[in-house]
């Protein structure tokens, strides 16, 4: 288990929530990119993890 003091926390949440952030905004440049067909599974996924990186953002944020 990782041990880590506020500051390191607050970082690493602060970093979470940008990776987040990345994946939510590259759903929508790769589907603005990519006119063909829209790839539910790839929309599902992307927003999975976005939601979890901001989940576990919070998580640390809380602590």
């Amino acid at each position: 288990m990782m041990h880590l003091n506020d500051k390191q926390r607050e970082v690493l949440a602060d970093k979470l929530s940008d990776l987040g952030n990345i994946a939510v905004g590259s759903l929508v440049f790769g589907y603005v990119i990519n006119s063909k067909s829209f790839n539910g599974f790839s929309l599902i996924l992307g927003l999975l993890i976005a939601v979890v990186m901001y989940g576990f953002a919070t998580a640390l944020g809380r602590k």
